[in-house]
């Protein structure tokens, strides 16, 4: 299974966890070189709020785009800062949120970038021609229930 998504994922690493709760932990926990803040969405699952907290970090709550239900990326553009540790860009309802001016002012400032994907894991794979999420690490969960109601095959 973990190579066989590794291969549909462009050959990310796979680490098979029990949970897309369970992955944002993981991820956060490699993520926590001395604290810091997780900007994230102020809507989201607790879920991933929860994982922030037991981190150690302390989650840095953006405005929502209305229209994607995600993260304001000019918003969130604007609150980066050197204590920004770590982006966590979730994907709601089946959307892929590609934020590029987010994505690229998050590599500028030396922030990680982790996405939520799912509720879409659709933003796993290709997304442009044969581009990829710009993403240090990514969060899937295989509870199908998930894709069916955000409308992902």
């Amino acid at each position: 299974m973990k190579k066989g998504l590794s291969r549909w994922a462009r050959d990310w690493e796979v680490r098979a966890v029990g949970s897309g709760t369970s992955a944002i932990h993981t991820a956060l926990d490699y993520f926590r070189r001395d604290g810091g803040k997780v900007m994230t969405a102020a809507y989201n699952w607790p879920g991933a709020v929860g994982a922030i907290s037991f981190s150690g970090m302390e989650p840095d709550f953006v405005d929502v785009d209305l229209e994607l239900a995600a993260i304001d990326q000019t918003t969130a553009c604007q609150r980066l800062s050197v204590d920004t540790r770590v982006v966590l860009i979730t994907h709601l309802f089946g959307s892929n949120i590609s934020a590029p001016h987010l994505r690229a002012a998050s590599r500028e400032r030396g922030a990680l970038i982790l996405d939520d994907v799912s509720q879409s894991i659709s933003a796993a794979g290709v997304l442009d021609g044969d581009k990829t999420l710009d993403s240090d690490a990514l969060a899937l969960s295989a509870n199908g229930a998930k894709h069916l109601g955000a409308g992902e095959p």
